[in-house]
């Protein structure tokens, strides 16, 4: 009787061994599927970036170009307006001078009035700063 025993716990082992490597089989195949799944989430993930970065980018770019257009047609407007107004021309020459120094964040800001290519009204002694508004030249010094 004892040779009948080893066949049935050899078959019994035999058995075990091919379970085993069924299950280690099936856990190989689930381990490729997942690392698949997750290079493929990786790729996705990596694109709807790259997407999301480049669009960002270009709402960047279209602020910044509608932000430089407003301040554009705000000059404009303002500009209009002062050329418009009923104001005397040396003040209304001055609002210009002022209003396009501030448009391009200019520092200091002139002008003169000429007629045949020379100075007219002795208007050369003003000027304007972005800290002290219009001065003579004497209030410059």
């Amino acid at each position: 009787m004892t040779q009948s025993a080893e066949p049935e716990s050899n078959d019994s082992a035999d058995q075990s061994v091919n379970e085993l490597e069924k299950r280690i089989a099936v856990f190989e195949r689930k381990a490729i599927r997942e690392k698949k799944a997750r290079n493929l989430a990786e790729n996705q993930l990596e694109r709807f970036s790259l997407e999301i970065y480049q669009t960002n980018q270009s709402l960047k770019s279209a602020l910044a170009f509608s932000t430089k257009k407003q301040s554009e047609l705000e000059y404009l407007g303002r500009a209009s307006l002062g050329v418009s107004s009923e104001l005397p021309l040396d003040d209304m020459i001055k609002n210009m001078v002022e209003l396009t120094c501030q448009y391009c964040s200019a520092e200091y800001g002139f002008y003169f009035v000429s007629k045949g290519g020379a100075a007219i009204d002795g208007k050369l002694n003003d000027a304007w700063s972005d800290e002290h508004g219009w001065r003579s030249e004497s209030e410059l010094q």
